[in-house]
């Protein structure tokens, strides 16, 4: 998502996974060409609030331009996020990487109550999540339901009752037992071709993506 100049720009509840393109220039969100509201009035009030975003490809999962503004009052608002990056830096901020939630925050002031997880997407083309992890993780924001037209959370009828939204396009519920096949141990990437034998070993490793 390409976020460019403007005021009041709102950005809720939005599924995004990235599978290839440039590791160095590929991201999930990219803020650039703000106006500061101290002297565009009409300017600011941007709220960056509820987004799954994962990056599987080792690029970034969300990154702020060189030159924005954003230090203003009530200029910008970002939180309620999850950015997930697959082997690589989870942000940049001004040209300066950084390679996990907790030194974004530290450098940033951004998303204090954000998360850091894989959302176990369904599939590349089907971006509903299956994760604990950004199931009831969300704020209000006035989105009464979700791409599927269900109630968002919390709200008669939603997935989870009384808890608060989840992140991303889609509100779900993840049962307490939910076990899917995970990362292949061993063999590795680079022992896998013709070679094996019908007695090679194959370890794979099971998640519970449930409570």
């Amino acid at each position: 998502m390409y976020v460019n100049n403007g005021g009041r720009w709102h950005v809720y509840h939005n599924s995004v996974l990235i599978k290839g393109g440039s590791k160095t220039f590929g991201r999930g969100v990219y803020v650039t060409g703000f106006t500061n509201p101290t002297t565009e009035p009409n300017f600011g009030s941007h709220r960056i609030l509820n987004n799954c975003v994962a990056n599987m490809n080792g690029g970034l999962a969300v990154e702020v331009a060189s030159g924005t503004v954003v230090t203003a009052p009530g200029y910008v608002t970002m939180n309620f996020n999850n950015w997930y990056s697959e082997g690589g830096n989870i942000g940049e901020y001004a040209n300066v990487p950084y390679a996990d939630l907790g030194a974004w925050q530290a450098a940033t002031g951004f998303d204090g109550i954000s998360v850091s997880a894989n959302p176990k997407y369904n599939a590349d083309d089907d971006l509903h999540a299956n994760s604990i992890q950004v199931d009831t993780r969300g704020t209000l924001v006035g989105v009464a339901t979700d791409i599927d037209g269900d109630v968002r959370c919390p709200g008669p009828g939603c997935p989870g009752g009384s808890f608060a939204p989840d992140l991303g396009a889609d509100e779900f519920e993840v049962p307490p037992t939910d076990l899917t096949p995970g990362k292949v141990v061993s063999p590795t990437e680079s022992g896998f071709g013709c070679n094996q034998s019908s007695l090679t070993p194959v370890v794979i490793r099971i998640e519970n993506n449930g409570s």
